[in-house]
């Protein structure tokens, strides 16, 4: 599965451990840099609340994907 139809798509069927490697993990590290980034630039969680928005549609389709792993 490539990287568009990992954090994209709706189908398919992900383990809990490409979920925790590839999707919590990398996105916990990234959120992490962007509150320490905010705090630095006084941007007032302008940053934050981008950050959320873009992670928004790729949260959805993975716990998705764990759902239909788990035949839910």
């Amino acid at each position: 599965m490539n990287y568009g139809q990992f954090y994209f798509a709706f189908t398919g069927r992900i383990s809990r451990s490409d979920l925790w490697l590839r999707g919590i993990l990398p996105s916990m590290l990234i959120s992490i840099g962007v509150f320490v980034l905010d705090a630095l630039i006084g941007a007032n969680s302008t940053l934050i609340f981008i950050w959320n928005v873009l992670v928004l549609w790729p949260t959805f389709a993975l716990l998705t994907k764990r759902l239909h792993d788990r035949n839910r």
